[in-house]
Formats: structure tokens, sequence, C-alpha cells
């Protein structure tokens, strides 16, 4: 069985693009949270239900979220 890597907390700083003055949050995530969940949590911090397009970058991959109605 491979050895799991200790869970460590991650501070991560989320800007939104192109707004001034700058909106941004810290957040502090378990390092093995799914990005799924950070989805969520990225909800719960910037205060919106849902309704904000916003894109995650890992690497060159590109996953984008739309605006739900």
């Amino acid at each position: 069985m491979p050895k799991q890597e200790p869970v460590t907390i991650q501070q991560l700083k989320v800007v939104l693009k192109d707004i001034k003055p700058p909106i941004w949050r810290r957040l502090l995530v378990r390092s093995d949270t799914r990005l799924h969940q950070f989805h969520a949590i990225l909800q719960v911090a910037m205060g919106w239900m849902d309704g904000h397009l916003h894109a995650f970058t890992i690497g060159e991959s590109l996953t984008t979220r739309a605006i739900s109605t």
C-alpha cells in the first residue's frame, strides 16, 4: 500500500482580475481539498451564490464554471 502524505493546511490568496480596487481573500484549506470542495469554499468566502463566472487553472488545464440561472 502506498504511503499517504500527511494532511497540511495550505494558504491561498484568491484575487479577482481586472477589478479596482483589488478584491481578494486569503483562504486556509486542507491539502486534501478536492476541486469541487474548493468551489464550495470559494462561493462562501466571496459571498457568491453560484452565480459568478470563474475559472480554475491547474498547469495547462483550464476548468470554467458557468453562471447559474
